[in-house]
């Protein structure tokens, strides 16, 4: 008998923007910077949505000054984006989030094993998106134009893989809110 379970994982349904795109030349160099911008940007989106208990769950009492840092850091790094380049929107589509995997539909099919870039913009208030590099792991036909693609992220911090559960876990808390409490998720 197996004494060890598997992770658990939570899979998020949620409508976002996003984009898969081949990776760019010299990517591995800039992997770095991505996982630290993602990591600013998924505290951030914590310490700025936290609420009431949530923020206990998120950052204990002692570690206010974090918050605020978070929050400071965050608005530092959108400001130097919006200087730095102009926001391209793609349309929203339904996606499944894992922490370390995407789900999501297409038109035409995607070769597996192909390495991708894939920007989420996990907050539609907030024009900055998770760059994740990705491996697509999986193409399979649902209809005669439509394919199912899983992509695998790759290259990713621990620290941004926790971040990304936590958010994963807070947004389906709300979620989960919302469909037995509509009147309160609508005030959040």
């Amino acid at each position: 008998m197996n004494d060890t379970l598997p992770p658990a994982s939570v899979g998020l349904d949620i409508i976002l923007s996003m984009k898969a795109e081949p990776l760019p030349d010299g990517w591995i160099a800039l992997v770095d910077g991505w996982m630290q911008a993602n990591q600013a940007l998924l505290a951030g989106l914590a310490a700025m949505e936290a609420g009431g208990s949530e923020q206990e769950h998120e950052f204990d009492a002692a570690r206010q000054p974090d918050r605020i840092e978070a929050k400071l850091n965050l608005a530092l790094h959108l400001l130097a984006q919006l200087m730095a380049s102009q926001c391209q929107q793609t349309r929203p589509q339904a996606v499944t989030l894992h922490a370390d995997m995407l789900i999501w539909h297409v038109d035409t099919p995607l070769a597996t094993n192909n390495n991708v870039l894939l920007s989420l913009l996990i907050n539609s208030r907030i024009p900055e998106p998770l760059r994740l590099p990705a491996k697509i792991i999986g193409c399979e036909q649902i209809s005669s134009n439509s394919w199912r693609i899983s992509a695998h992220f790759e290259h990713v911090t621990q620290s941004v893989t926790d971040w990304l559960e936590r958010t994963i876990f807070r947004y389906h808390r709300r979620q989960i809110q919302a469909r037995f409490h509509p009147s309160a998720a609508a005030r959040q």
